[in-house]
């Protein structure tokens, strides 16, 4: 499943960049939804992480980093959802 998080991610990010090629931007965006269907039906959603403690068994961390006045292994930022 990891591997399609990151396609779906991508499709997201291109969705962002609202292309002014119209044509192009629909067609990216009828991927996105046909794409989306089968991820749903299998349950999958994104984790709501950002300000809540870390817990190991649901993201994955790639760094920690000390910020000053956060809690101790709180979620401060979500670099990537990848």
């Amino acid at each position: 499943m990891l591997p399609l998080l990151s396609v779906f991610e991508d499709f997201e990010r291109a969705l962002a960049a609202d292309s002014t090629d119209r044509p192009f931007y629909e067609g990216v965006r009828s991927i996105h939804r046909l794409f989306l269907a089968p991820l749903r039906e299998t349950a999958a959603k994104p984790l709501d992480c950002v300000g809540k403690h870390f817990d190991s068994m649901l993201p994955e961390a790639v760094a920690s980093v000390a910020e000053t006045g956060a809690p101790s292994r709180v979620v401060v930022t979500l670099a990537r959802e990848d």
